[in-house]
């Protein structure tokens, strides 16, 4: 038990540190963290609060979904101003780049776990199981980085086509001093895959809690990435899986939506919980709802009510989190298996079932009395229409960002994203290249690039 406090003191002390631009000046020295038993591991992964289940925000400004007053982008660090506006190499020659930093932490994280986890060696069944449980979670949990990282510093996959263009290293060791070249974006998605893959072979069935992943979340996890990626039939598989055994949805009837945020942590719906870092700017009342976003919900929808808050000054201010608190949810839940099993059924041209999954999603975001017409809705419109259902129900959890760049290969659904600040306008047509953001100039110092 002491050496177990003790690990969880080192990680808390090196999560603080990592937060401090002082040490992020240098790469992270793994002899901070000495692990040795399953419980060290198992401590490191239960990290979640400062590490492991919390990415950064780069996704969710760079999204349509929202609209800065000018004034919160005057008040905020330049660099979060240009990641805002698009800027392909937003960072100074010293800047921290957070979204980058802190999933290489994780990265390092599950490495020393893969390292150290073979040394260990079970006395019972029981030793055996949560060792391989271990083992698969460090792999969840670095496939997940990686994917995370791939969403904003390399280009979106492209179903059977080019995907030699450089992104990042994947480092696979846990040494801070091992060089690895950049690899390329198929490199990238092949290695996810690989990690996610491995992690279902000793994923248990049933965990304690939603922090830690388990059988379902990999599942989950798999079909979230197989669709950012285009490939709807791999996508639609994994699933399916998952809701064979997830098929729980909040009735938003039940819901006191006239407060603050009406939502539990770790509620029915959530199948595997993350967040994204607590940020001021994000938590800014002048930090709004896009028109376009906010005009997508009907009256009768009880998400907007659920979701958003009317700000004095007319515009709506996001609420929704389902982290019960100012934390952005990005985690995966039963909402977004079901409209991605839509989308591929709806893509293959199966209507009938496309219509019944989203009638089962309606009938928990309407009252009886007014819910829309899905079974009446034209063959033609389906697809457009889940579409819009994934706009309005995974508002603000940092799937938008990815959905663009996926939709963006198709000429029906791209979008040309336009924003502006005092005397300037940026407009970023499909297949910018800056939709990408370059490696920051002090990762390439650091990595020798």
């Amino acid at each position: 038990m002491k050496n177990l406090i003790r690990t969880v003191l080192t990680l808390t002390l090196l999560s603080v540190l990592w937060a401090c631009e002082n040490f992020l000046d240098e790469k992270p020295d793994k002899a901070l963290v000495t692990i040795s038993t399953l419980d060290d591991m198992q401590g490191l992964l239960d990290n979640n609060t400062q590490a492991m289940n919390s990415e950064t925000y780069f996704k969710l400004i760079r999204s349509d979904e929202f609209e800065a007053d000018p004034s919160l982008l005057r008040s905020v660090q330049p660099w979060i101003r240009e990641v805002y506006l698009w800027a392909e190499e937003p960072f100074g020659q010293d800047e921290i780049a957070m979204d980058w930093s802190r999933q290489y932490l994780q990265i390092m994280n599950t490495n020393i776990i893969l390292e150290e986890i073979e040394k260990v060696s079970p006395v019972n069944q029981a030793e055996e199981l949560r060792k391989n449980a271990i083992r698969a979670s460090a792999h969840f949990f670095r496939g997940l980085a990686y994917f995370n990282l791939a969403q904003v510093f390399a280009q979106a996959y492209v179903p059977g086509g080019d995907n030699s263009s450089l992104s990042f290293p994947l480092r696979t060791v846990a040494d801070p001093n091992a060089h690895f070249e950049r690899a390329t974006v198929q490199e990238v998605y092949e290695f996810i895959i690989e990690d996610l893959e491995l992690s279902l072979e000793g994923l248990p069935d049933n965990v304690i809690y939603p922090t830690r992943p388990n059988l379902s979340s990999g599942h989950a996890l798999l079909a979230r990435i197989y669709l950012s990626m285009g490939m709807y039939e791999e996508a639609g598989k994994y699933s399916e899986l998952v809701l064979v055994k997830n098929s729980s949805l909040t009735n938003f009837n039940s819901l006191v939506l006239t407060g603050t945020n009406p939502f539990q942590r770790f509620n029915e719906e959530t199948i595997f919980f993350s967040n994204f870092y607590f940020a001021s700017f994000l938590s800014s009342q002048l930090l709004k709802v896009s028109d376009s976003f906010a005009n997508l919900f009907s009256e009768e929808d009880l998400r907007k009510s659920a979701f958003f808050r009317q700000n004095p000054g007319g515009w709506y201010v996001f609420i929704g989190h389902y982290t019960a608190d100012e934390e952005f949810f990005s985690g995966i839940t039963t909402p977004e298996m079901i409209l991605i099993s839509a989308e591929v059924a709806a893509r293959k041209g199966e209507f009938p079932k496309a219509k019944s999954l989203l009638q089962q999603l309606a009938e928990n975001r309407f009252a009886p009395e007014n819910l829309p017409g899905i079974n009446e809705m034209p063959e033609e419109v389906v697809l457009e229409y889940v579409l819009d259902e994934r706009k309005r129900e995974l508002f603000g959890r940092g799937l938008r960002w990815s959905d663009i760049r996926r939709l963006n290969q198709e000429i029906d659904f791209a979008v040309v994203l336009e924003r502006s600040f005092e005397e300037e306008r940026v407009v970023i047509q499909p297949g910018d290249a800056r939709y990408t953001l370059d490696i920051p100039p002090r990762e390439k110092r650091l990595e020798g690039f």
